[in-house]
């Protein structure tokens, strides 16, 4: 399935078109949380302390951003899935640029996974914005663990994305 998905879906016109849709909601995204600050808004997802995340939904609360931290969670659901295809088929297409063995095709994986990560991780946000009284230790460290390996997997993504696509610029290539 992997490898079917590997040949498939490694064409300029499927990365373009994720790509398009993925740069789209990332800036919609950008524009719905621009008041909340993005650094504390990185924070909110990372955060492994229930005291922290409480103190910063709460700071939004009393300056009137929750409403931006809310409606963000519309388009949010459907983002992972954008950028997770964007992803997947931009590595697809750069290890296939690179003629890398089958057994690279797994690697496929990572931001696929990055994506589902991304859902569990704004599930449990969802739940916080539902009952912030009811926020519990543990669940914000399974979120947050959640939003770490999201973010790390999506760095990986991008960081083979990169390395392939230089190593094939930088490899000699038989002209016809």
């Amino acid at each position: 399935m992997l490898k079917t998905f590997r040949y498939r879906f490694a064409h300029t016109r499927v990365i373009v078109f994720f790509g398009l849709l993925y740069a789209v909601s990332q800036i919609s995204l950008a524009i719905i949380i621009h008041d909340l600050d993005t650094l504390l808004f990185l924070k909110a997802q990372t955060t492994f302390s229930a005291d922290v995340l409480k103190d910063l939904l709460t700071q939004w609360d009393q300056a009137g951003l929750m409403p931006h931290y809310r409606h963000h969670f519309y388009l949010d659901f459907f983002h992972p899935f954008w950028y997770a295809m964007f992803l997947a088929a931009f590595l697809a297409k750069a290890m296939n640029l690179n003629q890398l063995p089958d057994k690279f095709t797994p690697l496929l994986l990572m931001p696929v996974v990055a994506g589902g990560m991304d859902l569990v991780e704004n599930c449990f946000h969802v739940f916080y914005i539902a009952d912030m009284d009811a926020i519990a230790s543990w669940q914000v460290g399974v979120s947050a663990l959640a939003a770490n390996i999201k973010w790390g997997l999506a760095g990986l993504s991008v960081a083979g994305i990169v390395f392939l696509l230089v190593r094939y610029l930088r490899t000699p290539h038989n002209q016809i």
